[in-house]
């Protein structure tokens, strides 16, 4: 999953549309959710640019 992620983010333009991780995702609860996203920092410390970015757009 790290290395999908990674993939969109540093070449979106050759990234498939995969419409399957709607599908792993949506039944989530919130817990699990966040309990993944630090589980992909831990693996990917840069990955928080993301999250980062997310935060400065939301505070525009």
């Amino acid at each position: 999953m790290i290395a999908l992620l990674l993939t969109w983010v540093n070449d979106r333009g050759n990234f498939g549309n995969f419409p399957y991780v709607d599908t792993l995702l949506k039944n989530k609860t919130k817990n699990e959710l966040i309990s993944i996203i630090k589980e992909m920092l831990e693996r990917v410390p840069e990955l928080i640019n993301i999250l980062e970015r997310s935060e400065a757009i939301k505070s525009s």
